[in-house]
């Protein structure tokens, strides 16, 4: 029992760090770097949010160094663990018949890294989308929203359309009516949004440091 509890002990550790080290690369991306100074070249961020985003994503990159570190101490403790175990059994045999034996098989252990490492899976909390309402799509990018600003009428029905055309998992999240899209690379997801009041209603990805870092826009209904 023991020996099979320090098996698991040391699988959760590699997983751990190469979770941690999928996650430290996909948030280090250069192209969040690139995508901010194409921005600044079309003139939708000024010089002065241009350098604080910046200082944003560098700092966050400084953050991600140490996490590597750590990365990959757990990965190399815990096949070297592995490793010694593996030594201490009766053979290759017994290490078989206990993965074999285990509740966790490789389903399971795949699933459990794909959610982590993306951030979660592809899915509408919100109203589906209506027929025949005009399609307004809005893309998902790092770190921003295009466009940032959708204008339709009061009392209009449209169908907001959600695409992640960034590297990472992204949500478009209207906090006032309740509307979350949640969406991963390449992902596309829609719902019916309908405002009876004029006003501005904002945008905003949920995932933590997303917002701070740009992903925010807003829903402007006018008065027909």
């Amino acid at each position: 029992m023991m020996t099979m509890l320090l098996f698991w002990f040391l699988m959760l550790l590699v997983l751990a760090g190469l979770t941690l080290g999928v996650a430290t690369l996909l948030t280090g991306r250069s192209s969040a770097i690139e995508a901010l100074g194409d921005r600044l070249a079309r003139g939708e961020v000024t010089a002065e949010e241009y350098r604080e985003r910046l200082e944003l994503l560098n700092t966050a990159r400084r953050g991600s160094s140490k996490l590597s570190w750590v990365a990959g101490a757990l990965v190399v403790v815990g096949l070297l663990g592995l490793l010694l175990l593996g030594g201490s059994m009766d053979g290759p045999g017994m290490m078989g018949r206990m993965m074999d034996n285990s509740m966790m098989d490789r389903t399971m252990l795949g699933g459990m890294m794909g959610n982590s490492m993306m951030g979660g899976e592809t899915r509408r909390i919100a109203p589906g989308p209506s027929p025949g309402a005009r399609d307004v799509q809005v893309e998902g990018r790092e770190f921003y929203f295009s466009p940032e600003e959708v204008r339709m009428g009061a009392g209009e029905t449209v169908n907001l359309s959600f695409v992640n055309e960034g590297h990472m998992f992204h949500t478009l999240t209207v906090p006032e009516v309740g509307i979350d899209l949640r969406a991963r690379p390449g992902d596309r997801i829609a719902a019916a949004f309908n405002a009876p009041e004029p006003g501005r209603y904002e945008l905003v990805c949920t995932v933590p440091g997303h917002e701070d870092a740009g992903m925010r826009g807003e829903i402007v209904v006018e008065q027909e």
